[in-house]
């Protein structure tokens, strides 16, 4: 975490040993998620990462 430039910023740690487990562009329309969800094995965990990512295409296309 301390390596990490100041163009990222982190959006997911891992709750035991607060490893990061996500960070995001502050400029580019650009994330990146690594975690095995412990709640519920599955997609659905992460099921809003999509429909994150469907609207970042949305809002790149709308202002390119």
């Amino acid at each position: 975490r301390e390596d990490l430039p100041d163009e990222l910023i982190i959006t997911h740690e891992e709750i035991n040993d607060k490893s990061v487990e996500g960070i995001r562009h502050r400029y580019y329309p650009a994330f990146s998620v690594q975690y095995h969800p412990d709640a519920a094995p599955g997609p659905h965990d992460a099921s809003y990462l999509f429909d994150e990512f469907l609207e970042m295409i949305d809002a790149f296309k709308a202002n390119s």
